[in-house]
């Protein structure tokens, strides 16, 4: 069974379904809801690790329009991390970012992790991690010692130590 659409009512008369066209007194009414600017907290400090470790920084991304963040993360020395051996996951708004270390190198850099929520709200975060060489040994006379590391981020120094075999 066919029956007629029923027009729609709008300002200056009637609009007709069956004729599809839009009278020139019709006006559509589009609500516009301002995007919210995704908040960030906990970031992570400086950090400060042996070379051949992994590592992860946590940090939080509240997002009221409960928009899926896509980040775009930099490493200022891809020779020491690079973006490759950088990832996020979270659960909710609590997020980790793994990264390691290519193998034996030794150094500083600085990761820049930027979310975006889709909506155009952009909330960004910087930190610098410290990589420490690995101590080697040297041997003579019977004796072993460390060989001494070099200064670390905050000043720390470590000193010889000797081992009697």
């Amino acid at each position: 069974m066919y029956s007629e659409p029923i027009p729609l009512r709008q300002v200056g008369g009637n609009w007709n379904f069956t004729n599809c066209r839009t009278p020139p007194s019709y006006q559509q009414l589009l609500e516009v809801i301002p995007n919210e600017i995704p908040l960030l907290s906990n970031t992570p400090a400086a950090q400060t690790l042996c070379a051949n470790l992994t590592n992860d920084a946590t940090f939080a991304i509240n997002d009221a329009d409960l928009g899926t963040m896509q980040f775009q993360i930099t490493s200022s020395n891809i020779a020491l991390i690079p973006v490759a051996n950088i990832s996020i996951t979270n659960i909710e708004s609590n997020y980790i970012l793994h990264y390691s270390p290519l193998a034996g190198q030794s150094g500083t850099t600085n990761i820049t992790a930027t979310a975006n929520d889709g909506y155009g709200g952009t909330v960004n975060f910087s930190f610098i991690i410290a990589i420490n060489p690995l101590p080697t040994l040297l041997t003579g006379a019977g004796i072993m010692f460390l060989k001494p590391i070099p200064p670390l981020i905050f000043g720390i120094r470590a000193f010889f130590r000797e081992i009697i075999l």
